[in-house]
């Protein structure tokens, strides 16, 4: 089960995160994907809609961070991916 969702300002010991970030009881941290429910669409929304004069370095290190969670996530055993989905499903219905 994920032990914490991260959300700007959130401390972590003395580390802010920056990001919206999930950590999975694994110790893993995984880019929370963007839902319906949120107040603003995604970081795929921005990159695809916004002026690109408006686009931050976070913006872009974000999605970095989405398409490198994408990578991993399918070249990982089949097993192994089911289980992070899993965690991450559980977060989300969290509420975070």
């Amino acid at each position: 089960m994920a032990r914490h969702a991260y959300r700007p300002g959130d401390q972590e010991g003395s580390r802010v995160m920056n990001a919206l970030r999930v950590e999975l009881s694994d110790g893993s941290t995984w880019p929370r994907p963007a839902l319906e429910s949120d107040q603003e669409y995604g970081i795929g929304h921005r990159l695809r809609y916004a002026p690109m004069e408006s686009l931050t370095r976070d913006d872009l290190l974000l999605a970095a961070s989405v398409i490198d969670a994408y990578g991993y996530l399918v070249t990982m055993p089949g097993a192994q991916a089911s289980k992070v989905a899993r965690m991450m499903r559980a977060a989300l219905t969290e509420g975070v």
